[in-house]
């Protein structure tokens, strides 16, 4: 996160120089976990002046809740909860990069290794995460761990087919609470909070309701840490989601989607 976000800093100060926009009109684009370090960068008081807009598409607040999500599926927003088969990319990436950070698997690292190289090989062959076309990667890589951490692999990317008991799943929603502390220990600009009352300048706000990596309902805790006068748009959008959504939109419900999109990036384009 804190390349990320010097990164995005230098982007505007670069391309702010560069005369090929009015001064002081450039915009950042956030996506994903981007989208929260987009919010973090705008805060810096070297792109006063600089900065002009921030759009966020698929962000967050709640590491700890987004993290759960991610694992399990469960999210909630003011007293109601929800559920969505969470894609199973996210366990792959969050625990192959920060797994090791928990002291009873800081020697895990070839367990670490493999879930990383899980996500890489799939997303090389253009595998979606949830098809059964990664179970021969999955016992291909997991074949090289002991029965420790094969054991544990399989909880994170279990096969396709293979029933999650209320067991595992209580394994998963722990796991993934103390991997949410240990991330943001590690890597404090994990937590956006205390720096999204300090944005200065106008934010737009999407996320697809299909989101399987993050919750929808993390957009409305984005519009409601922010300033209200910064807020000029957040939508939840049934068009897309995070990868790849699953339900098809019925076609009068597609028109009012896209007129409703067309005019957030409308927007967006006339302000920057």
């Amino acid at each position: 996160p804190s390349t990320t976000v010097e990164t995005i800093k230098a982007a505007v100060l670069a391309l702010d120089g560069l005369d090929l926009a009015a001064p002081g009109r450039i915009g950042a684009i956030g996506f994903s976990f981007g989208a929260t370090q987009a919010l973090i960068a705008a805060t810096d008081p070297g792109l006063r002046g600089h900065l002009r807009a921030v759009a966020a598409w698929g962000g967050y607040v709640d590491l700890h809740r987004t993290v759960r999500y991610g694992f399990e599926g469960s999210h909630d927003l003011d007293g109601t909860e929800y559920w969505r088969e969470p894609d199973p990319y996210g366990r792959w990436i969050l625990a192959g990069n920060y797994l090791t950070l928990l002291p009873e698997h800081a020697g895990d690292a070839r367990l670490a290794d493999a879930l990383l190289s899980l996500a890489r090989e799939a997303g090389r062959a253009g595998i979606m995460s949830w098809d059964p076309a990664t179970d021969p990667l999955k016992r291909r890589i997991g074949a090289g761990l002991d029965d420790r951490q094969r054991e544990m692999f399989d909880l994170l990317a279990p096969a396709t087919d293979a029933p999650w008991t209320v067991a595992d799943r209580r394994r998963v929603v722990d796991l993934a609470g103390r991997l949410s502390i240990a991330a943001s220990e590690r890597e404090p600009l994990l937590d956006p909070r205390p720096y999204l009352d300090r944005v200065p300048v106008p934010v737009f706000l999407a996320h697809g309701r299909d989101d399987r990596l993050m919750p929808w309902t993390e957009l409305v805790r984005l519009r409601r840490a922010l300033p209200p006068d910064r807020v000029e748009s957040a939508a939840v959008t049934s068009l897309f989601s995070h990868s790849f959504g699953e339900r098809r939109v019925p076609g009068p419900s597609m028109a009012v989607q896209a007129i409703r999109f067309i005019r957030l990036i409308h927007r967006m384009l006339r302000l920057i």
